[in-house]
């Protein structure tokens, strides 16, 4: 934690991850922790989402990059929306939190990582604790599938099928996951109003994001993600497959 601390800073933003968050204690095995695991095969609509952005520029005089960027809550190298300062020398640009553009006019309340991640919006704007925020975060990774062409490093074609992204995440309970998608998807999270999330967020209502908050230009931009199967899974601890192998083996453990 100290080394976390150290290297992201943790002047607005406390990067601190308890074990809990992921671990949950197995009934019966002394000293034994598993995880709940969440499987996603998502499919990435990547050409309508182009030409998705391509609309929103066109319809709202915004450049590309802030249209990205405002979907995202980042810029393509990194760098959030809502506060480009680094406050603590030596530290990345990741010790950020949402209070410093309160209004969404950087940052939007859609943008992807503004939904995932409040850093604060909970409790500035529902009144939930900040105990109760923090404990919503998951421990996730994913990787890419289907065949993509790549020149220079950089892709040259925007596939509407058969690419994207193989997801999972852990947690020690799966309202954690539950609360993570419920927001991408409800509208009024985290105001009324807001939208959902243009990346991987799905909207029936169609209810038009405001680009940023507050300017009063609306566009709709979301459903480029179809989860084409997925799984709920309890991950045991060594220790548990452990005692499995010795019962196995005849062994009274």
């Amino acid at each position: 934690i100290v080394r976390e601390r150290s290297e992201r800073g943790a002047v607005r933003w406390d990067p601190a991850a308890p074990l809990s968050l992921a671990l949950v204690a197995e009934k019966g095995v002394e000293n034994g922790y598993g995880s709940f695991m969440v499987y996603r095969k998502l499919e990435q609509d990547v050409a309508g989402f182009h030409s998705a952005i391509d609309r929103l520029t066109a319809s709202l005089g915004l450049s590309r990059e802030d249209a990205e960027a405002m979907a995202v809550g980042r810029h393509r190298d990194g760098r959030p929306l809502a506060d480009a300062t680094v406050p603590q020398p030596g530290a990345d640009s990741n010790d950020f939190e949402f209070s410093t553009d309160a209004e969404g006019q950087r940052c939007p309340f859609h943008a992807h990582i503004r939904k995932t991640n409040p850093r604060g919006d909970i409790t500035r704007l529902l009144g939930g604790s900040e105990a109760f925020e923090r404990a919503r975060r998951i421990v996730r990774r994913g990787i890419t599938y289907g065949q993509r062409r790549i020149e220079n490093g950089a892709p040259v074609d925007f596939p509407s099928h058969g690419t994207g992204l193989l997801f999972m995440c852990f947690q020690s309970n799966l309202d954690q996951f539950a609360i993570q998608q419920e927001g991408s998807d409800v509208v009024d999270f985290v105001a009324s109003g807001t939208g959902a999330d243009p990346i991987i967020g799905h909207d029936a209502s169609a209810t038009a994001q405001e680009w940023p908050n507050g300017s009063g230009r609306r566009f709709s931009l979301s459903g480029f993600v179809t989860m084409r199967g997925g799984e709920y899974f309890f991950a045991p601890s060594l220790t548990f497959l452990g005692g499995l192998s010795a019962r196995d083996n005849g062994s009274p453990e």
